[in-house]
């Protein structure tokens, strides 16, 4: 898995390629977690380069989407 930032005044975009799954899930969490307590922009995820994604995956954009909502 590959995690791209692409940042600009009011936007981060988070393009991800390859598979988030039980293998890269601790990877994915943690970096998606600190960029969502301590970023104040707008985020946007592109997903397209994804080829597979488990319920783990899921569980943390809505963990993401969560916290994102709460700060506004």
């Amino acid at each position: 898995m590959n995690i791209d930032i692409i940042e600009d005044d009011s936007t981060l975009g988070v393009k991800i390629s390859g598979d988030i799954d039980m293998l890269t899930i601790k990877d994915f969490k943690q970096k998606m977690l600190d960029l969502a307590q301590t970023v104040e922009k707008n985020f946007i995820f592109d997903l397209e380069d994804v080829k597979y994604i488990d319920s783990s995956g899921i569980g943390v954009l809505i963990s993401i989407s969560k916290i994102l909502k709460k700060k506004g």
